[in-house]
Parts: structure tokens; sequence; C-alpha cells
């Protein structure tokens, strides 16, 4: 009777254990590595609802720690000259914001951005909206712009478009709202570089006027944008939003080699479902005459992102 008992017991303890086992194995921890100046605890009592609201329920870790394999998203906050960034970093998102706000309400502010901007859905960015209508208030504006690329002879260049060695090209902008532009080229060697705000480039700063047109180069400039003697895929991004994205210039601080990859899936935005369609408008050319041009119109919420990709040969 005793040995049937106890072979009785043994089964039930391996049954619960296992049983906690899987249970960790289906969980996501929330893991805040950086807080600068405040209590951890503080920043993870800030994050966690803001997750678990919008990107999936996270658990806080265990007292006895994590398996090395568990499934975790980090909170990385860092201090700016004039506000904070924070990096959000899981399984279904992979995001940086910044704010200019102080206190608890900045790092709060920033955490919403990193997650709204990464909405594929319009109903999701409008959701959140609509809950947080004083912190997001800019973030929530409609930004519209048209956008050209063409080359020396006026003809567009457009997604998806073979281009060879010394082919020229031009970008024309022009916002249907006032709007921040960031325009970055990426050629085949994954190297980065900023068109604007650029001060090589333009003088002209952010934000950007509605119904103006924003050449680059500018009309007068001796400047020449033209594709180098290294073939292979080259990007252009086009990225509008409503408020400034202090998070590209952390990007191309000076002295620093900004890093492709890095950008390309924490900066930009994945897959959002732009608006777009075709407009036309008159566009003086290279040659100084005016002709009107079938454009792209880009149209979204908060932060939109264009990618134009190019076959260099």
């Amino acid at each position: 009777m005793k040995k049937t008992t106890l072979c009785f017991c043994i089964c039930i303890l391996l049954f619960s254990v296992e049983g906690v086992s899987l249970a960790k194995e289906n969980s996501c921890y929330l893991l805040i590595e950086k807080a600068v100046n405040f209590d951890p605890v503080l920043v993870q009592n800030t994050a966690l609802p803001i997750v678990n609201r919008y990107v999936e329920t996270l658990e806080l870790p265990p007292p006895g720690g994590l398996r090395l394999d568990a499934c975790t998203y980090h909170v990385n906050l860092s201090e700016t000259a004039d506000g904070f960034l924070v990096s959000l970093s899981g399984r279904k998102i992979n995001s940086i914001a910044s704010s200019d706000l102080s206190g608890i309400k900045g790092v709060t502010q920033a955490l919403l951005r990193a997650v709204h901007k990464t909405f594929t859905e319009e109903k999701r960015k409008i959701e959140i909206c609509l809950e947080y209508k004083t912190l997001l208030a800019g973030d929530c504006q409609v930004v519209e712009s048209l956008i050209h690329i063409y080359d020396a002879n006026g003809k567009p260049i457009e997604n998806g478009n073979t281009v060879h060695n010394g082919d020229r090209f031009f970008v024309m902008i022009k916002p249907l709202t006032a709007l921040y532009a960031y325009v970055i080229s990426k050629d085949s060697r994954n190297n980065l570089f900023k068109i604007f705000p650029n001060r090589l480039v333009t003088d002209i700063p952010n934000p950007l006027n509605a119904n103006f047109q924003y050449f680059f180069p500018p009309q007068n400039s001796e400047l020449i944008f033209e594709f180098d003697n290294n073939p292979g895929t080259e990007k252009l991004y086009f990225v509008f939003s409503a408020t400034p994205l202090k998070e590209i210039t952390h990007y191309f601080r000076e002295g620093e080699t900004p890093q492709a990859e890095d950008f390309e899936k924490r900066v930009l935005t994945r897959g959002i479902n732009l608006t777009t369609k075709k407009a036309t408008v008159e566009i003086e050319l290279p040659d100084r005459s005016h002709q009107k041009k079938d454009v792209e119109e880009l149209k979204g919420r908060g932060v939109v992102v264009k990618e134009v990709v190019l076959n260099h040969r």
C-alpha cells in the first residue's frame, strides 16, 4: 500500500512540474534594461499596460529568473538633451521613439509613439489616438504629400525601375499638409545618406509648408544626385510625420556611421497600409520647362513611410 501511494504522489509531482514548465514556455516577460534616472519599477509599471493593451500580454519576470530561451521584451530608456529616447523590442515589435516632455509623462509618450507608428491598420492607429488624445495629439494628425522621382529628362523613376551608372535623379516633394519630412537613401553597399534635412544639400529646414514644391537637389544648386559605379539594390525612403522624429536624428549623429539594418528595423515603420493614389501636378524640370506630371500621393496618420527600391545595373 505504501509503495502504491508513493508512486501516485511522484506521478502527480512530475505532472505538476511539467505543467509549470509549459506555462513558462508560452509566456513572455518584460525586462527594463535601462531606466536612466528613473526607478526601473516605475518604468516597468508604465510600459507593461501599454504593451499588454496594444502588442501582447506580458508578465513580470519570476523571482527565480528566466530561462535562456524565454520570450522577452526589452525597454531601454535614454536621456537626450531635450527629452527621452525609448527603445521597445520583442517578438512583435522593434521600435524606437522620442519625446520632448519631462518626467514619466515623456517616457509614456515615447512608449506610445513607439507602438503607434508600428501599427499596420489605420483602425488601430485611431484606437490609440482616441485613448491618448492629449499625449498623441500631434502624432494622430493626418499627413499627406505628393512625391515624384524623375531623371534628367523628366522621365519618372518608379518603384522597381532599373537605373544605371551615372544616371541622375531628382526628387520633388509637395506636402498637402504641413509636415516633417525625412528622405534617406541606402546604396548598394548598405551605406545610408540623409538627403533631407541636410545642410549640405539645402538650407531649407523642417517642417515643410503645405502646397509648396520642394526639390532635392535644389533647382539652383550645382549639387548632383547620380548613381555610382556599384551595381546592386538601391533604396530611397520617404518618411513623413506630423511631429519631429528625433530618433532619425539620433541615427545620423555627427562622427557616427548609422547601421542600415538596425535603422530599417527600428526607425522605419513596418508595412503601414498607406493610402496611395496618383495626382497630376505641374513641375519645373531641370531644363526649366514646366510640365504636368502624374505623381504619387501618400496619406496616412502620424508617421508614414514610402520605400522605393531600384535595381542598379
